[in-house]
């Protein structure tokens, strides 16, 4: 049996999201970046942004994504990113903004996720799918709504 050859890349543990999205044009894209309303998830979709794609916030704070939204299109001079509610914890919060959706879906960034803890002072908070919030109950949401599509971008579906 041969060695099994390792997954290189020119990215490392000080790579921005701009050094990700430099040179690609995501124009004509559809991207969807779920808790968008800050930290990694702004960022991600502020360079997904940069780069041409038109943006959907997928947030569960709408006032702390529209202010979002607000900054992405004043720092990248692009369209601002549409914002839409999204708590993957409730089954009926999916099943709304998949119902609403219509446009093809060629990204999407699997972000959210809470943090609680002594350390973060977050407490912690109970779904429709369990109190899981911090990654299981994220990943379970989102797991129930993404269908491929082939060539032209996948689907969401509830």
């Amino acid at each position: 049996m041969e060695p099994k050859s390792l997954i290189t890349t020119r990215y490392g543990a000080t790579s921005t999201a701009d050094d990700i999205v430099r040179g690609a044009d995501l124009s004509g894209r559809h991207a969807l970046v779920t808790g968008a309303s800050s930290g990694i998830g702004a960022e991600t979709a502020r360079a997904l942004a940069s780069a041409g794609a038109a943006v959907t916030l997928a947030v569960r704070n709408v006032d702390a994504g529209l202010a979002v939204a607000d900054s992405i299109a004043a720092a990248t001079g692009r369209s601002r990113p549409q914002v839409r509610a999204l708590d993957l914890a409730d089954p009926d919060s999916v099943a709304s903004l998949v119902s609403q959706w219509d446009s093809p879906l060629d990204i999407l960034v699997n972000n959210a996720g809470l943090v609680a803890g002594a350390s973060t002072g977050a407490r912690r908070r109970c779904g429709a799918l369990g109190c899981d919030l911090g990654g299981g109950g994220a990943r379970r949401g989102s797991g129930r709504w993404v269908q491929p599509r082939g060539q032209g971008g996948g689907r969401l579906a509830g």
